[in-house]
């Protein structure tokens, strides 16, 4: 999800909460992908942003940088959370399903190093999205 549907979140499955994220910079993965592009080497690479975070932190973390004020989130217990990604098995209205609960719980995490070396540079910590994204929006505006 994206950041600002992320943050109207009140209820979170137990098991996404918990798990591990380290987001990255669209325009650092942009810059990522240009360089591999000149690279002649094969083969996948594991991309991440500088900062790991579980969800409930991320969630907390973007209501701050937004303005907003700290969400009150109730974590929806296993046993509910795996039979709402069922109905959303059965109902596909959303992206909210069983294989997302899966995919979710699990740590994605990786060697923030990888994307340094491919960026020259540290990658954008997600505390400084707010500005990046207001540096990018100034720059389009012009």
């Amino acid at each position: 999800p994206t950041s600002r549907s992320t943050c109207r979140l009140r209820s979170v499955p137990a098991p996404v909460a918990q798990g591990l994220a380290q987001p990255l910079h669209v325009d650092d993965l942009a810059v990522a992908v240009v360089a591999c592009l000149g690279d002649d080497q094969r083969g996948v690479l594991a991309l991440a942003g500088p900062e790991v975070f579980t969800l409930q932190g991320l969630i907390a973390h973007w209501r701050d940088a937004m303005g907003h004020a700290p969400a009150r989130v109730a974590l929806l217990p296993e046993i509910p959370s795996r039979w709402s990604a069922r109905l959303g098995d059965a109902v596909p209205l959303t992206p909210w399903c069983s294989e997302t609960l899966a995919l979710l719980a699990q740590p994605n995490t990786a060697d923030a190093e990888t994307l340094s070396l491919l960026l020259g540079r540290a990658p954008v910590s997600v505390r400084r999205w707010p500005q990046a994204n207001a540096a990018c929006a100034r720059v389009e505006a012009a």
